[in-house]
């Protein structure tokens, strides 16, 4: 849902609710009011919409998501449940979204829930990360020779993309970018 109006109207006709939060999107803010509001939330949910790679190495994955709903303002308890519990519901993972004895978890211990810095990752009964420190070692990536070098692309020159209208203008649909990420359909006329 990209509004607080389109997310009232879902879960109204009891549809789950995604609100995303990336590179691509972030509509926590737009939607983060709905939580001040007297309303069931127990269809909302906190999912990633792409990051960057810069920006998981400056600010975190999911854990940036939460720090972000808890500085618009919605409850951590309330975060931690939209990042875990409820995505597992959605998605049919039985067993899956919640520190229960017979269920399936990979666990992060924060130091607070307002920084979500994360201290402790345990996944499959094995704490991989603790203090900061890579409790695990991973062999190195290996890739067989013709993985390399595989895609051979002719030399593109500028030239190559210039079209011409010949003696009449004429009207073509371009694809403009909007953002990194975004792009557009429009249209323009070449001469």
């Amino acid at each position: 849902s990209t509004s607080v109006e389109e997310a009232r109207e879902k879960l109204a006709l009891g549809m789950d609710v995604m609100i995303r939060c990336g590179y691509i999107r972030n509509d926590l803010k737009t939607i983060a009011p709905f939580f001040l509001q007297d309303v069931d939330t127990n269809g909302l949910m906190l999912v990633s919409d792409g990051f960057s790679p810069k920006m998981l190495v400056l600010n975190g994955y999911l854990n940036y998501v939460a720090r972000l709903g808890v500085s618009y303002g919605i409850d951590p308890v309330e975060v931690v449940k939209m990042l875990t519990i409820r995505v597992a519901r959605h998605f049919q993972l039985n067993r899956r979204g919640g520190i229960t004895p017979g269920w399936l978890a990979d666990i992060i211990a924060v130091e607070d829930l307002r920084d979500f810095s994360v201290k402790t990752v345990v996944s499959e009964g094995h704490v991989l990360l603790h203090n900061g420190t890579l409790e695990v070692s991973f062999p190195p990536a290996s890739f067989p020779d013709d993985f390399r070098n595989s895609i051979v692309m002719p030399e593109v020159h500028e030239i190559d993309f210039y079209q011409s209208a010949g003696k009449t203008p004429a009207k073509v649909k371009v694809i403009a970018i909007k953002t990194e990420t975004v792009t557009e359909m429009e249209e323009t006329t070449l001469e």
